[in-house]
This record gives C-alpha cells, structure tokens and sequence, in this order.
C-alpha cells in the first residue's frame, strides 16, 4: 500500500464499517469453517473487524498491522495490539504468531511477494496464512460503462490473476499445501451514483481515475453513470460484482 492509498482509507475509516458490506462478506467467506488458536495476525486489518472474528474463533490475541493511521485509531479499541507498519516490513519477530489473515489487503501492495514473505515469516511452524484478493473481472460494470462513455483508458486496477497469485505464493514456500477457492460477491445500489461512491467510500477511490485528466471530466462522467443505469437488475438495483480469491497456505 502506498502512502497514498494510506491516507485514502484513513480518511474513510470512520465510515468504513458502515459501507463496507464487502469487506465484511468476503471476511465472513474468509473466516467460515476456521478455527483459531493462540496468537493470530490480522493484516492490512483496517478498524479491526476481523480481528474481532478471530477472538470469536477461539484466538488467545491479535495482532493488528496497517498503514492507514485512521484505521489503526478504531482498530485499537478492539484488538490486543495495533501496529502502523508496512506488510513488505512487518516488526514482528519471526515463528511469532499461529495464524495469519489478510481480507482484501494484499492487492494494495506495491511487491506482493515481499509481503508474503513476510507474513510466512513471522508464521511458526505449521502456522496458516489465509487471504482474499479481488481477481481479473472484478468491476467490470464499472469499466463497460467507462468505455461506452467514450473513455479510452481503463478506470479500474489492474488486478493479479489467481495462477499470479499461486505462483508467488509457491515461490515463496514451496512446500506449503495451497488450497484455492474463488467465488463471486455481488453488491447492488439504488442508483449508479450510489455504486460509485461506494468504491469512495471504503477508501479505494483510486480504482476511479484514469491516466488522463480529460477523461473524468463532467461530461463523460454523467455518460458513464447513464450507460451504468443500463445494467440495473429491477428492484434489486444496480450491480457492482467482485470476483474474489480464497487461498489458504498451509505451511510444513
């Protein structure tokens, strides 16, 4: 994550967990089925939520790292431990946590397999990582009605596929079980304004821009946001879908 994108969801935090239905669905998909012992790492943990899931799981303490200052300031009426630290640089002393989870945090940052490395690093022997990446496909509503505005540069990251993620993940611990799982999470809104925002509103605006400043001018924003509307599911609104990436590693 860079500093940037720092302050972004610093500024969000104080209304991230009422408008971060995502995150909390894809965390509850992260974390169904697990059970949790001793000491576990919730990185990129954002206002905590879940690090509070992990105690409900049985977690004798968390640790939470972030670099959003904002976040961390909620994250710390809630878990043992808060951290504002980078995951390529985590200050933890190795073989020092059980298990280790990341909820939509890995694909902010800048080398992936750094921060992999460091999360099996601070791992004991044994220990799990689990953690969910938005793949290829995600936003993909967002991006059509861009293009049909007339925009001619992509609008959303350009996210990891999941063999990209399969391949750091076993170059970084070969021996590792890898146990894979993807599915698709669809949110809807009552208009394509309100989608939009939603993007805003948890801190990942930075999906909204492109490489030219012409391109998000006025005008082609209201055509965007009137080619969205095309793709509303009657009463359930406007659709936002996310395809999303499970992996669980498991280490020797």
């Amino acid at each position: 994550m860079t500093a940037s994108v720092a302050d972004a969801f610093s500024r969000a935090a104080e209304r991230y967990d009422d408008n971060a239905s995502l995150q909390v669905r894809v965390g509850r998909w992260m974390l169904r089925g697990e059970s949790v012992d001793g000491r576990a790492l919730d990185a990129g943990c954002g206002t905590g939520w879940v690090g509070r899931q992990l105690y409900a799981a049985g977690a004798g303490s968390v640790v939470g790292v972030d670099l959003a200052h904002g976040m961390l300031c909620r994250a710390r009426a809630y878990l043992d431990v808060v951290l504002l630290a980078d995951l390529q640089q985590l200050p933890l002393a190795s073989h020092s946590v059980g298990s280790a989870w990341a909820n939509l945090a890995l694909q902010w940052v800048p080398s992936p397999e750094a921060a992999l490395s460091e999360l099996v690093r601070v791992l004991r022997p044994g220990g799990r990582l689990v953690f969910t990446v938005p793949l290829p496909g995600s936003l993909v509503e967002i991006e059509r009605a861009w293009r049909e505005a007339g925009s001619v540069e992509s609008h959303i990251n350009t996210f990891a596929t999941k063999q990209q993620w399969l391949d750091v993940v076993r170059a970084v611990v070969p021996s590792a079980q890898v146990v894979a799982e993807q599915r698709e999470v669809v949110r809807y809104f009552d208009s394509s304004v309100d989608a939009m925002r939603s993007i805003k509103s948890v801190g990942a605006q930075r999906v909204l821009q492109g490489g030219s400043k012409g391109l998000t001018g006025v005008g082609v924003y209201r055509r965007a946001l009137a080619c969205y509307e095309q793709y509303r599911c009657g009463e359930r609104g406007v659709p936002l879908s996310y395809q999303i990436l499970k992996l669980s590693v498991h280490l020797p």
